[in-house]
């Protein structure tokens, strides 16, 4: 009978996508049109070993191709190189939280779990004991040391390691893009994070492109912004409607959306453009300025993959592990089911297959890529050289807070309403006094919710 459970299940494909862009939130994505470039460790293969009938069963929350052909493929692969093992990809029932479902099946890797879904968090599963501790496998592993320190930090639990980080998804950084047709030049080591030095080399009349959520330029203050949730490196929230940085943001730009100097479409003709991604704009002509660096941050336990505690083949799940981590031979079958560039379907980029996995970067690149991408080991170690891990975030309790989701919904309503045309405003609001009472009763509540979960983190 035909297995429909690898099906996308539009209630988790919704969840990820959100968590997707909430961490990258998604998604500065760290893009690059280079080749593959570096030499990869792999696995240990053997010729002369014989298939031993044993299969590693490796559970994940939902797949975009039936699970036994993705199985298939990886088989006959292991058995071209002589392991003596065989894998079974499995998914949860169609219609049942990843939560719920993923602990009734007997597994050897699994997904840990998947925050804001089902009963526990996944941090909770490798609390009660259902993971083991990775951390005397990766000791002198080839995977331990195609990853970087700080994304390995992100997942630590009382100081170890139960999963591999999920490296489909990056933290993005600001990003400060100059079209050089209306700007000939800036001053050298600019800019501090002050707004009035951008109206310094703003031409007049020029547009700012602000390609952001509202408050994401508080990273350049070495703030972790989170769907709206500004958090300090002590691991505080900070209210940003009474942050001074915030408040002098607000005030410079105010003043440019009252002269129509404010847009948020990158398509527009800007000639300063602040955005949350560090990919080239289409538009020709521009050189680009980091703000800050990448932010890495410890809670990053959800949508990450470990070996569970009752596994009997737990030294050949860590080597399978390995082999799809490090050798994009292998991740590649997994995800295109090819290795062959042009049999790549161009139109299908593979998102849900590449999240749930954490895969992505070495293998074959495509077009339109909205996850995170480096080509090459050395361009990941590249981008995280020096990035120093948030440890005292508490974002599993955050997200878990009986107030998120109020407080991620009223955030994005004033997000998506900050910067509107005259126009969209009558069309939404009826009148400008009424749009301007209305934003002002969202950031009170805004401010009240920011304050309800900071007091229940004390």
């Amino acid at each position: 009978m035909k297995n429909d459970n690898y099906r996308v299940r539009p209630k988790c494909f919704v969840f990820i996508l959100m968590m997707v862009f909430v961490s990258l939130a998604l998604f500065g994505c760290g893009k690059s049109s280079k080749e593959n470039e570096s030499t990869l460790p792999t696995g240990t293969a053997n010729q002369s070993v014989v298939y031993d009938g044993s299969e590693i069963i490796w559970l994940v929350p939902g797949l975009q191709e039936e699970p036994d052909v993705i199985s298939k493929r990886i088989n006959e692969k292991l058995e071209q190189d002589g392991y003596s093992y065989r894998v079974r990809f499995m998914c949860v029932e169609a219609d049942e939280e990843y939560n719920v479902g993923a602990p009734k099946i007997k597994a050897d890797i699994a997904v840990v779990g998947l925050d804001g879904s089902g009963i526990l968090s996944a941090k909770a599963f490798i609390e009660r004991g259902d993971y083991i501790c990775l951390d005397s496998f990766l000791d002198g592993s080839s995977l331990k040391t195609v990853i970087p320190e700080a994304q390995w930090q992100s997942v630590e639990v009382e100081g170890k390691h139960y999963s591999v980080p999920n490296c489909a998804l990056v933290t993005p950084y600001e990003c400060l893009w100059i079209d050089t047709t209306q700007i000939n030049s800036v001053p050298e080591d600019f800019w501090n994070g002050d707004p009035e030095e951008l109206r310094s080399i703003l031409p007049n009349g020029g547009k700012v492109c602000y390609a952001c959520g509202s408050v994401d330029f508080m990273t350049i203050y070495d703030y972790l912004v989170i769907n709206g949730i500004v958090f300090t490196r002590q691991g505080k929230i900070e209210n940003p409607f009474l942050n001074e940085d915030y408040l002098s943001w607000m005030k410079f730009f105010n003043e440019l959306y009252a002269n129509g100097q404010i847009t948020r479409e990158p398509k527009d003709d800007w000639a300063i453009m602040i955005s949350s991604s560090n990919e080239k704009p289409r538009k020709g002509n521009c050189i680009g300025i980091p703000l800050g660096e990448p932010k890495s941050y410890n809670g990053r336990v959800s949508l990450t993959t470990g070996i569970r505690s009752d596994s009997s083949r737990q030294k050949e799940a860590f080597e399978l592990l390995q082999l799809v981590y490090t050798d994009p031979s292998y991740g590649n079958l997994l995800v295109y089911g090819t290795n062959n560039p042009e049999e790549v379907d161009i139109n299908n980029h593979y998102e849900m297959t590449k999240l749930y996995f954490g895969l992505n970067d070495f293998l074959i690149p495509v077009d339109g890529e909205v996850l995170g991408y480096f080509a090459t080991v050395e361009e990941r170690m590249e981008y995280y050289d020096g990035v120093e891990c948030y440890k005292n975030t508490p974002l599993d309790k955050v997200l878990s807070h009986s107030k998120y989701q109020e407080l991620s919904e009223a955030y994005a309503d004033y997000d998506v309403n900050i910067f509107l045309s005259e126009k969209d405003i009558l069309r939404k609001f009826g009148s400008v006094d009424k749009y301007r009472s209305e934003m002002e009763e969202t950031k009170v509540r805004l401010s009240k919710l920011y304050d309800e979960i900071a007091a229940s983190l004390k």
